[in-house]
C-alpha cells in the first residue's frame, strides 16, 4: 500500500491562492488610505467605550468564506472564497497592533513591518505549494474526477474538458477509475465556451495575453528597463533610510540596522547589473540573476524600509511582487524555448 499523501493540491492552488493573498494586501493598502484621507473615524460611540474594529467585519468575511467552502460543491465558488477569504485577512491583519500591545495602540511602529513579513512567508509558502513539484499521478486523477463531478450539475466548457483530459492523460493509467472516468467525461453534455461568464472571460484573456507578451522579441528589453529602474528607486530608498533624509525619520544609531539593507540593496544592485550585461546572449541566466535580487529586495531591504517608512513602502512590495512574477513566466519560456530548440 502507498504511503498516505498529506493533502492533494487544486490544479487551481496557484492562481487561487494568488488571489487570496493580492487581495489581503489590497485591502490592507485600500484601508489604510482611507483612515489616513478620512482621519481615521471610528464606527461606534467613543464616549460610550464601543469601538466596532474592522476587524470584525475581517473575521465574519473569513467566516462567510469558510461555510461556502464548506457548503457548496461547484468549483467557481472557490474565487469568492478566495476573495472574501482575503479581504477578510486583510482587515483582521490591518489592526496586528491592537493584539500585541498593552494599551491597544493600533500605530505601533513595528505593525507594517510584522504585517509586510506576514505577507512575503504566505508569499513563498504559497510558490513552495504550487511549485515545489508537478502535479502527481494521484493528484491528476483527484483533479481530473473533480472536473467530472461538475458535469452532474452543468456542462463542461470545452477548455474544463480539455483540462479533465489532459489530467486523466497524466493519471496512472492502470489506475480502476481512468477508464470510468475518461467515458463519463466523454458523456458529459458539452457546454459553449461563450457559457462562461464575462468577467470569468475577461481575466482569462488578460492572463493569455499576459503570458504571451514574455515571446515577443521586445520582453527583454522591457524587463532590463524595469529591473534598472526599480533598483536605482530601492537604492534611493535606501540611502534616505541610512542617512535619515527625505521623507524617512532621524536613522539608527546601529550601524547594524543601517548596514544590513544597505549590503541587501548593493547585492540586489549587483545582481540587476550582471543580468542586464549577460541578457542579450543568455537571457535565462539574466532572468534568473533578476529573480535573486528581487528575492533579496522582497525578504531584506523591503522590511526594513516598511519598519522606517510604514505603508509608502507597501507600493514597493506590490511592484516588486508584480515584477518578480513577469520574471518568473520569463524564465519559464526561456526554458520551454530552449527545451524546443534542443
Amino acid at each position: 500500500m502507498s504511503a498516505r499523501r498529506p493533502f492533494i493540491r487544486d490544479v487551481a492552488i496557484a492562481p487561487l491562492l494568488g488571489t487570496f493573498l493580492a487581495t489581503g494586501v489590497t485591502t490592507v493598502l485600500v484601508v489604510r488610505a482611507y483612515l489616513a484621507a478620512t482621519g481615521f473615524p471610528q464606527v461606534g460611540n467613543a464616549r460610550d467605550s464601543i469601538h466596532i474594529a474592522h476587524a470584525l467585519w475581517g473575521g465574519l468575511l473569513l467566516a462567510a468564506a469558510l461555510v461556502i467552502a464548506l457548503a457548496l460543491v461547484p468549483r467557481r465558488w472557490r474565487w469568492v472564497v478566495a476573495v472574501a477569504g482575503g479581504i477578510g485577512f486583510g482587515l483582521f491583519i490591518d489592526e496586528l497592533g491592537k493584539f500585541i500591545t498593552e494599551d491597544v495602540d493600533y500605530f505601533f511602529r513595528p505593525t507594517p513591518a510584522i504585517i509586510y513579513a506576514t505577507f512575503v512567508v504566505m508569499y513563498l509558502t504559497f510558490r513552495e505549494l504550487s511549485t515545489h513539484r508537478p502535479l502527481s499521478p494521484v493528484e491528476a486523477l483527484a483533479n481530473a474526477g473533480t472536473l467530472v463531478r461538475e458535469a452532474t450539475f452543468r456542462p463542461l466548457t470545452a477548455s474544463e474538458r480539455d483540462r479533465a483530459g489532459a489530467m486523466l492523460d497524466r493519471a496512472d493509467q492502470d489506475h480502476p477509475l481512468v477508464t470510468p472516468l475518461r467515458a463519463a467525461l466523454g458523456a458529459a453534455a458539452p457546454a459553449a465556451e461563450e457559457a462562461s461568464g464575462r468577467i470569468e472571460r475577461i481575466a482569462r484573456a488578460g492572463v493569455d495575453r499576459y503570458r504571451r507578451l514574455v515571446h515577443h522579441r521586445w520582453f527583454p528589453g522591457a524587463v532590463t528597463s524595469v529591473a534598472l529602474i526599480a533598483t536605482l528607486i530601492s537604492s534611493v530608498q535606501v540611502v534616505g533610510f541610512t542617512t535619515g533624509a527625505w521623507i524617512f525619520p532621524e536613522p539608527s544609531g546601529d550601524w547594524l540596522i543601517r548596514g544590513i539593507p544597505l549590503a541587501a540593496a548593493a547585492l540586489s544592485a549587483g545582481l540587476v547589473c550582471f543580468g542586464v550585461g549577460v541578457i542579450w546572449h543568455d537571457r535565462l541566466m539574466a532572468y534568473r540573476a533578476f529573480d535573486r535580487a528581487l528575492l533579496i529586495n522582497l525578504l531584506i531591504t523591503q522590511i526594513f524600509l516598511f519598519a522606517h517608512e510604514e505603508f509608502w513602502a507597501a507600493f514597493g512590495f506590490v511592484g516588486t511582487l508584480a515584477l518578480l512574477v513577469t520574471v518568473r513566466l520569463g524564465i519559464g519560456a526561456e526554458k520551454r524555448r530552449l527545451a524546443t530548440i534542443g
